[in-house]
């Protein structure tokens, strides 16, 4: 029986071994995993000459091959690739695609496969515990506080912490021990440049689950072929 194939597209370009790698330990070697960037075939330049309007929902990334490098553009320049890109991942023998981002996205795509959004999933995952205690919800870009307050709308008592790349250990240290004295019941890490190893030491020192989008990807794939 031949495996299926999950399709992990990142927002910039990839590669992105460092999403790869722990996604096909995830979901196990009944599932190959490939990669396809919303953004492959654009340079590093290319990319940060893309227009920006004032209204625009920004989006920010690293890019591997300019050798980690941050950039910021207007999601609709995703939008406006998505069916391209679609049609190409199918080509190529996709069965499932997962856009590797904790957006809402849009189903107004044309994709004979599973279209798996891990917000969606995140989200069914938080509210099916049925938690009746407060909540932290981590955001990794700074300027995406309110989108992320809007994405988690519906989800009663919530705060919502900006937690960075680049921040010094005194900084992270700060914030872990202001979250200790919170007594939060439960974590989101709500970007996927959160890591399972942040995941993790938040669990650990929290003593709280912790819910993170690389692993609602993995349950996503689970359910669609357990279904």
């Amino acid at each position: 029986m031949t495996k299926p194939t999950l399709c992990i597209m990142p927002l910039g370009q990839t590669p992105r071994n460092d999403w790869l790698g722990p996604i096909q330990r995830l979901v196990g070697d009944s599932v190959e995993v490939v990669q396809h960037g919303c953004l492959d075939g654009l340079s590093y330049e290319d990319i940060l000459a893309l227009d920006q309007r004032a209204d625009d929902h920004m989006l920010a990334t690293a890019l591997p091959a300019a050798g980690g490098k941050r950039v910021t553009f207007a999601k609709r320049h995703v939008l406006d690739r998505m069916q391209e890109n679609l049609d190409k991942v199918a080509a190529e023998g996709a069965d499932i695609v997962a856009v590797c981002c904790s957006e809402k996205w849009p189903v107004s795509y044309t994709f004979d496969g599973q279209w798996i959004e891990v917000f969606s999933v995140m989200h069914d995952l938080v509210t099916g515990m049925g938690y009746k205690g407060k909540g932290v919800v981590f955001y990794h870009v700074e300027g995406q506080k309110q989108a992320t307050i809007d994405r988690w709308a519906d989800v009663e008592d919530q705060d919502f912490v900006y937690l960075a790349d680049g921040r010094s250990d005194a900084e992270h240290e700060a914030i872990m021990q202001e979250l200790e004295k919170a007594g939060y019941e439960y974590a989101v890490l709500d970007c996927f440049g959160f890591s399972l190893e942040l995941r993790d030491q938040i669990q650990e020192r929290l003593g709280i689950p912790a819910y993170l989008p690389l692993t609602a990807l993995a349950n996503g794939v689970r359910a669609a072929y357990s279904s």
